[in-house]
């Protein structure tokens, strides 16, 4: 389930030893790296679950100094507590979470804030449409910071996502 904290025992703003829900992998991005002459030590933080589909993890961590600073959800399977997941209308949305803040407005998306004492989460909603999966309306991300760090930016129509190389 997802909260403003985290996934389960994959917490925000806490060690990344704390949790079996993710494993390093030091050879993630090694080939790709070498063939673009990246000097960068290759690795990274995955889930500790089977991949969904076609290169879909249930969510995706980034983590800094051995600190989990930020979780991606762009999968439908995991849930709020209110039942909010990837695919939810912007109407499910505002009614499960009503005082949600305007974080960014992107080109083809804007992002919603929902801010805890525990975390914050970053709810992005398609706002053009793309021709892909999802429509106008629909959710396609959710990011989940520490307190007072979230990163409103919009991501649709991008391949910025955290599990690539």
């Amino acid at each position: 389930m997802i909260t403003p904290a985290g996934i389960g025992s994959l917490l925000v703003d806490q060690p990344v030893s704390g949790t079996d829900m993710v494993l390093f992998d030091p050879g993630y991005c090694a080939e790709q790296y070498a063939e673009m002459g990246v000097t960068r030590d290759p690795g990274m933080w995955l889930p500790n679950y089977p991949v969904i589909g076609e290169g879909g993890q249930l969510f995706n961590v980034y983590v800094v100094d051995n600190t989990v600073y930020s979780i991606e959800i762009d999968q439908p399977t995991l849930r709020t507590a209110e039942g909010i997941g990837i695919g939810s209308t912007f109407d499910e949305l505002s009614t499960a979470y009503p005082l949600l803040t305007l974080g960014t407005e992107g080109h083809y998306s804007k992002s919603l804030v929902l801010a805890t004492d525990a975390g914050e989460v970053v709810f992005e909603v398609m706002t053009a449409d793309l021709g892909g999966h999802f429509q106008t309306g629909q959710l396609v991300k959710m990011r989940i910071f520490p307190p007072g760090l979230a990163s409103t930016r919009t991501t649709a129509g991008t391949d910025d996502t955290y599990r690539y190389c």
